[in-house]
């Protein structure tokens, strides 16, 4: 634009006027504060693409903090840039009350003019905010070395705040290395799933639960997204296709812009996987280019790809690729999957050759790859298949492009869809005749009916199916018979029959060393480590599991999938050494790890775990909520394991006699079908117990001292049980006897969880037991160490009514005293009588003191 333009160029109000916030935009409050706090520094980089929530988090900000100091805001365009920025910025400085800022007469990157407005903020009383707006469209340098210089040199007094899709041309190291930058990214920028939540409701938006987890899931926290996909939701996806269109496509070069949407095929991208599907030769530099423009890339750090598309990006892209040029799509399939294959990613290559209708190679891909590809999960590979929409294809193709179709339904966990093609395969291999027999079919077929048996937790089958693929596998191959045995252990494990998983995943990690596949013997071993865990060999345990974390990751696994059974069995370690702290740190990197692997029961592990972990933690709300997400997990997964559902029921029990309901832990217990396995039978003892029937506990009880069947943790918590029963009747030897068959077996290998558990109770025959000549003398005087004193009086002054009795019990639960009155059909006066007997009986000065002293003195 010629100077003549610029100078007659109108400066409208609008661009210099903070922006109104949207009508249904949430308070973030953690964002704000974070803005505020970084205009106390002399740069604030807020950095993401379209859609994100820049603009209207500042704006936000401005409306709610802007008012602190002086506010200049200048919302940016194409062309705003060169001498009419300086215009602009003047104009802006002017309205946030800076006295006659000079003007822009001559060059607007002249020294002079830049030295007199930095000596003009350096005048200032305060300093002034400067928000730039949309700063992508300055690509003048110039002007970049102008701020520069104005922050260098105003003395303090300017506090610039960057709101831009790219990175902007600021040397930012500078500031970052002397700690005067704050930077906003879209990780910071990402809704959280309560804000996603929030967003919807405001928006009037009423949606399943499920579905706005999917959303959020979707849409990785971006702003736009959400809005967008809640309008798709109502089948209108116009908007999301015109925004990405308008937004991002259309800033790009057509010829860059068709480079995306043949990259779009997978989720996952490299500089060289571009350069397969394209036939070029950019594809680095290409890929560097969109994750410095804001492009929606994700930098990653699953070699070989080092970036992924955001996930409705990818969508929008392929819809795209899709609409315009469909012909294509089988042929960059073809590419992608020969570029997976020499990568050593066979589950990535399965799946395009299938949806490149590359049959030949997706059958060598299964020949030469079934051990990696029966294992659930194994790579990342995207969550709906193209070729699973092709059945027809499926009952009329070769029985090994059926086997090649049931492992893609199962590497994202489609287990019916297993059984659909297994089904299908083994009928055309029955009609075909014997001179076109295929050797390895049994074996491959036989492997994939051993995972749907792990997959259902079907113990029996599980046995059977690997019983018959290792006497098929005449080849004694390391890495087929690695990857049986692991899926065999893991059924095992998961159908609760725990000392037989311990031999087979042994045999699977044997297996494995012998063969060259890493990935299998991670798998194997991190399943071991949680077995180890699971049955008390807590040091072995802690062992294994860090020796299957040191191994490298299977190549193009995300999140480290494999990892995760060895994470949670270091936090089965942790909760049994009474640290539910530590355990919950790797539950937590569990639980991240296992998001691409779909296990059902491991996730239902992790949630059971994490419920354990906060009870002992107090956190009772917190340990339900874990809970309802373990049952949620398992009514999703048609999992029909028993052990599993029992295991939740448990634990569910326990946290209902924390609460001081016995008898609703009792009939749950009681009313779980089929026999009583010891699980369910040592936790209606303890429930029996915390609800004052020593008897009764001691009957429900099984046999558990010589029981080498059950686990050391099972056992630990029965004889912990039988001990307090048998303190409670007077039964002082079978106490004294029992606590000290207890504390050998908690010796070996330091379980402490089992006597935190047992409260104030627990401490007490503790305390008694030291003067009954133990031989574990040092581990009774750590125990009584590390938990607070036992009270000075054991016993109330006067004992309690049985209606006083019952009124405790309700104290410890929410309900108000009219509310107990309307249970116990009282009346409001009578339960307030009570009450106050309550208090001075147990000497308490409040509700919450009178339960405390009433658990102290076992009364609860």
């Amino acid at each position: 634009m010629h100077d003549t333009q610029l100078k007659d160029r109108p400066i409208l109000l609008s661009k210099l006027l903070v922006p109104q916030p949207p009508e249904d935009m949430i308070v973030r409050q953690r964002l704000v504060a974070r803005v505020a706090l970084g205009t106390e520094r002399p740069v604030t980089a807020l950095v993401a693409p379209a859609g994100w929530g820049k603009t209207a988090l500042l704006a936000d900000w401005a409306r709610r903090d802007g008012s602190v100091r002086p506010l200049a805001w200048l919302s940016l365009e194409p062309g705003d840039d060169g001498r009419f920025f300086w215009s602009c910025l003047c104009r802006a400085l002017s309205i946030a009350s800076m006295p006659e800022p000079p003007t822009t007469d001559g060059q607007p990157e002249h020294d002079q003019f830049l030295i007199m407005l930095a000596d003009t903020l350096s005048r200032l009383a305060e300093p002034v905010v400067l928000v730039l707006d949309d700063a992508q469209h300055l690509r003048n340098q110039e002007v970049w070395r102008g701020l520069e210089f104005l922050l260098r040199h105003a003395a303090g007094m300017l506090r610039l705040v960057v709101a831009t899709r790219e990175r902007p041309q600021l040397l930012l190291y500078r500031w970052r290395l002397a700690g005067d930058l704050t930077e906003i990214d879209a990780g910071e920028l990402a809704f959280k799933l309560t804000e996603t939540q929030q967003l919807l409701a405001r928006m009037g938006c009423d949606l399943p639960a499920d579905a706005v987890v999917a959303l959020h899931e979707r849409a990785e926290g971006w702003a736009a997204g959400i809005r967008l996909g809640a309008a798709a939701e109502d089948g209108d996806i116009d908007d999301a296709v015109q925004f990405i269109e308008q937004e991002v496509i259309a800033a790009l070069p057509p010829e860059l812009a068709e480079i995306l949407c043949m990259a779009s095929i997978g989720d996952y991208l490299s500089g060289e996987l571009v350069d397969a599907l394209t036939l070029g030769d950019r594809g680095v530099a290409l890929l560097e280019h969109l994750e410095r423009a804001g492009m929606f890339v994700v930098r990653m750090v699953n070699q070989p790809w080092t970036h992924r598309f955001h996930r409705m990006f990818a969508e929008l892209l392929r819809a795209r690729l899709m609409g315009e040029a469909s012909e294509q799509i089988p042929e960059l399939h073809r590419r992608a999957a020969r570029w997976h294959l020499t990568h050593d990613l066979p589950a990535q290559a399965l799946h395009h050759a299938l949806s490149g209708d590359d049959d030949d190679l997706a059958v060598s891909i299964l020949y030469a790859h079934w051990p990696q590809l029966v294992l659930p999960g194994h790579q990342c590979v995207p969550a709906a298949w193209p070729a699973q929409t092709a059945p027809n294809k499926v009952d009329s193709a070769d029985p090994m492009l059926a086997l090649a179709f049931a492992a893609g339904h199962l590497q994202s966990y489609d287990i019916n869809g297993v059984s659909r093609c297994l089904r299908v395969a083994e009928r055309l291999h029955e009609n075909r005749s014997q001179r076109q027999e295929q050797s390895n079919f049994p074996l491959i077929a036989t492997s994939f009916r051993l995972a749907i048996a792990q997959a259902h937790g079907d113990v029996a089958a599980a046995d059977v199916a690997a019983s018959q693929a290792l006497a098929l596998d005449l080849d004694h191959d390391g890495a087929g018979r690695a990857s049986i045995l692991t899926m065999q252990g893991e059924a095992q494990l998961v159908g609760g029959v725990t000392s037989r998983a311990l031999q087979t995943l042994q045999r699977a990690v044997d297996e494995a060393d012998s063969s060259s596949a890493g990935c299998l013997r991670l798998a194997a071993s991190s399943t071991l480590a949680l077995a180890q865990a699971s049955d008390g060999q807590l040091y072995a345990a802690q062992t294994t599991a860090q020796r299957a974390l040191d191994m490298p990751a299977c190549p193009g696994q995300a999140g480290h999938a494999h990892r995760a059974p060895a994470l949670l069995a270091l936090a089965t370690v942790q909760l049994q050494r009474g640290e539910p702290g530590d355990a919950q740190r790797y539950l937590r990197a569990a639980a991240k790890a296992c998001e691409a692997r779909n296990q059902p029961a491991l996730v239902i592990s992790i949630e059971r775990t994490l419920a354990q972990s906060l009870a002992d933690q107090g956190d009772l709300v917190g340990a339900s909520k874990a809970l309802l997400d373990g049952r949620r997990s398992l009514q999703r997964a048609d999992f029909g394991s028993d052990p599993m559902a029992c295991e939740l029921a448990v634990a569910q029990a326990d946290l209902h006699t924390i609460h001081g309901d016995a008898d609703t832990a009792i009939t749950l217990l009681c009313s779980l079908p089929g026999d009583r396995p010891p699980p369910v039978a040592v936790g209606l003892a303890k429930a029996h117990l915390r609800g004052g029937d020593a008897g009764e506990a001691m009957r429900a009880l099984p046999p558990w001292e010589q029981a080498e069947d059950l686990t050391t943790p099972l056992r630990l918590e029965a004889g912990m049980v039988q001990a307090l029963a048998a303190h409670r009747l007077g039964e002082r030897h079978c106490a004294t006897r029992t606590l000290e068959v207890v504390l050998g077996l908690a010796e070996t290998e330091g379980f402490r969880r089992v006597f935190v558990g047992a409260g104030r109770a627990g401490q007490r025959v503790l305390a008694e037991h030291l003067d009954s000549g133990t031989a574990h003398w040092p581990l009774v005087q750590t125990l009584l160490a590390d938990q607070p004193a036992l009270p000075h009086d054991g016993f109330p002054a006067e004992p309690l009514s049985p209606r006083e009795l019952t009124v405790l019990r309700y104290l410890q639960g929410v309900l108000s005293n009219p509310e107990i009155a309307s249970e116990l059909c009282l009346s409001v006066n009578t339960i307030k009588t009570h009450v106050r007997s309550v208090y001075r009986k147990l000497q308490a000065t409040s509700r919450r003191d009178a339960v405390r002293r009433a658990r102290d003195m076992q009364l609860l």
